[in-house]
């Protein structure tokens, strides 16, 4: 009976020093977990952010402008905001050099336009719009703004744009439910800005057609 309690004991120590040197990783891994020496998942490749492209690569116009404005016998306060988010804009753009100028009719513009050498003629006229859906407004404060530019030497018309302002309120105009998504500005800031986009896009688009 000794000896086999004996024998017993020598068995459990090896048994014991046997689970000791293998280590705990190699007895997770046996149990079908993954050990601490198991291979790392692999990262999925990110994906590149795609390169900004210019909608134009083209380089800036460069154009001396020279800009006149012709008010409305009322002339309303709201002409000359128009004309100062106008010029505002105008700036904004890359190439473009500004001189204001004088209120001009539209034959002083051609004809101050066929005296410059370099400089093109812009025109912005107001023209008060008594007329909506058919109905005559009295003391209307909708304005047609019409916009034009004449090229230098020659006189000739190269730019003919019009934007519509019609402040939302009483006097025959819109009201926010009627204005919707329609075309019609019915901002000072917006109505001027609108006017010189207009303007800038017709003024490119001209002058490289020309260069063709």
């Amino acid at each position: 009976m000794r000896t086999f309690y004996l024998t017993k004991s020598i068995l459990t120590g090896l048994a014991a020093w046997v689970l000791l040197s293998l280590g705990p990783g190699t007895l997770l891994g046996q149990s079908g977990r993954r050990g601490s020496n198991s291979t790392p998942p692999a990262h999925a490749t990110p994906t590149p952010t795609p390169s900004v492209v210019s909608a134009d690569p083209r380089p800036a116009i460069k154009v001396a402008l020279m800009v006149a404005t012709r008010y409305t016998k009322k002339k309303l306060a709201t002409e000359g905001e128009i004309y100062t988010a106008f010029i505002r804009r105008l700036q904004d753009f890359e190439g473009v050099s500004i001189t204001p100028i004088s209120n001009l009719s539209t034959d002083e513009a051609i004809k101050r336009a066929q005296q410059q050498n370099e400089s093109y003629v812009a025109l912005l006229q107001f023209e008060i719009d008594i007329v909506q859906d058919g109905r005559l407004i009295v003391n209307s404060q909708n304005l047609q703004v019409h916009c034009y530019v004449f090229e230098p030497k020659t006189g000739k018309r190269i730019v003919k744009d019009k934007t519509f302002y019609q402040p939302v309120g009483g006097l025959g105009t819109r009201t926010p439910g009627e204005v919707g998504s329609s075309p019609v500005k019915i901002t000072t800031e917006a109505a001027g800005a609108s006017a010189a986009e207009q303007l800038h896009g017709g003024l490119v688009l001209a002058l490289r057609a020309g260069r063709q």
